[in-house]
C-alpha cells in the first residue's frame, strides 16, 4: 500500500496502492433487529444506505449470461477510471455510478442479444449509450433503493473536467469499432485501457498502405542491455535483440530503438510493460506504460520469474503506425560479470631518444 488518502472521502476511506489501484473501505452498521443498514458519512453522521439491496437489483436486473457479460464490461469502465483520471481524482467516477450506467445501458444493445454479443460489442454498446446518456444529463439514480439518491456526487468543476474524458473515450469506441480487425481494434483500445487490453498474439504490427500494400514505416528493432546491480555498482552483462531469452531477477534492463532513423519526426512512442505469471498477479502488478515524444529508450527493472512482454508501439496522430513485441523471460539464474579488457589506448608509451 502507498499511502491512505487524508482527509477521508466523505462515505468512505481510500486505501491508494503503486499499480494504479485503490481500494475504498465503507463502514455499515447493521441493525439486527429491524434488519436496516446505515452508512457512516464524515460530515453528515449516520445516512440510509443498503449494499444488500443494490446487490440484489444487480443479480436480478440481468439473465445469468448477461449478467456475467456486464460484469467483464463493468471491469473495463473500471479500468478506464483508474488509469485515466490520476491527475484529476475528484473526476473520476465511482464504482457503483459505472455499474448502474452499465447494467441500465445492456439492454439497447437490442435484438442481438438473442443470438449473443461478443464483449467488444457490448462494450461498444455500452460506452455509446453512457456518452448520450450523460451528455443529456449528470443525474445517476440509484436503482436499488426507492430513495431519491443521486450516484453522481462530483462537483460541477469535476463534472467539467470528468466529460472531455468521456468525449474521449467515445472518440476511441468509434475508431475501434471500424477498425479492421480485431488486431487493430486491440492497438485502438489500449489508448484507454494501457496494458489492461490483451494483445494479439504476434511479434510485430506494422500499417500498410491499402492502395500499395507498403508498409508506412520500418519495423523498430529493439536492442536490450543488461545490467546488474544499481548506482555506481551497475555492470553489463550482455545484450539482446528483439528478445530476451533468460535474464536474473534484479536486473536493470535498457531498451533502446536500433533504428531511430525509422521513427518518424512527430511520432509517439508508448512502451507498455505487459507483466504475466503468479508473482506479478500475487503483487497486483499487471504493467505499466510511458509515452513520449520520439521516446527511443526505456528503463526496467526485472521483478517476477516468467515470461513477460515490452510492447513498443509508434502512432503518429494517434494511428499506430508499427509495434514490436519483445517477449522477456525472467528465470532463476546468476549472470557472471565478464570484467571488461582495457583499451589499447588507456596506457601510452613514449619512447626516450638519446
Amino acid at each position: 500500500m502507498r499511502s491512505v488518502v487524508e482527509p477521508p472521502k466523505e462515505r468512505c476511506s481510500r486505501a491508494s496502492y503503486e499499480h494504479q489501484f485503490h481500494i475504498d473501505t465503507p463502514i455499515y452498521h447493521l441493525n439486527s433487529d429491524t434488519n436496516k443498514r446505515r452508512l457512516a458519512c464524515l460530515t453528515k453522521g449516520w445516512e440510509a444506505s443498503d449494499p444488500k439491496a443494490f446487490y440484489k437489483w444487480f443479480r436480478d436486473a440481468l439473465t445469468g449470461g448477461e449478467r456475467e457479460q456486464v460484469r467483464r464490461v463493468i471491469r473495463y469502465l473500471k479500468a478506464w477510471a483508474a488509469l485515466s483520471f490520476d491527475d484529476i481524482p475528484d473526476s473520476r467516477p465511482s464504482s457503483i455510478f459505472l455499474t448502474v450506467l452499465a447494467t441500465e445501458a445492456y439492454p439497447d444493445i437490442g435484438l442481438a442479444l438473442l443470438l449473443g454479443v461478443t464483449d467488444d460489442d457490448a462494450l461498444i454498446s455500452t460506452i455509446r449509450t453512457m456518452h448520450g446518456r450523460l451528455n443529456g444529463s449528470r443525474r445517476v439514480q440509484n436503482s436499488a433503493t426507492k430513495a431519491d439518491e443521486d450516484l453522481n456526487r462530483m462537483s460541477d468543476e469535476a463534472w467539467s473536467a470528468f466529460l472531455p474524458r468521456l468525449d474521449a473515450l467515445m472518440d476511441i469506441t468509434e475508431r475501434a469499432a471500424e477498425a479492421a480487425d480485431e488486431g487493430a481494434a486491440a492497438l485502438i483500445w489500449t489508448e484507454a485501457f494501457s496494458f489492461l487490453m490483451p494483445l494479439p498474439e504476434v511479434d510485430e504490427v506494422e500499417l500498410v498502405d491499402e492502395q500499395t500494400s507498403r508498409a508506412l514505416m520500418q519495423l523498430p528493432d529493439i536492442d536490450i542491455a543488461v545490467y546488474t546491480g544499481s548506482g555506481q555498482q551497475r555492470r553489463f552483462v550482455a545484450n539482446h535483440h528483439n528478445q530476451v531469452n533468460g535474464v536474473a531477477k534484479g536486473c536493470t534492463l535498457v531498451f533502446t530503438i536500433a533504428n531511430p532513423h525509422v521513427v518518424p519526426a512527430f511520432a509517439t512512442v508508448e512502451w507498455t510493460v505487459r507483466n504475466k505469471g503468479f508473482e506479478a498477479d500475487e503483487s497486483s502488478d499487471l504493467g505499466h506504460r510511458r509515452v513520449g515524444m520520439r521516446m527511443l529508450q526505456a528503463e526496467e527493472r526485472t521483478r517476477y520469474l516468467g515470461t513477460h512482454h515490452m510492447d513498443c508501439i509508434v502512432r503518429v496522430n494517434g494511428q499506430v503506425y508499427a509495434a514490436r513485441r519483445v517477449p522477456v523471460t525472467i528465470r532463476d539464474v546468476q549472470h557472471h560479470v565478464h570484467s571488461p579488457a582495457l583499451p589499447a589506448y588507456t596506457r601510452l608509451r613514449i619512447k626516450r631518444r638519446r
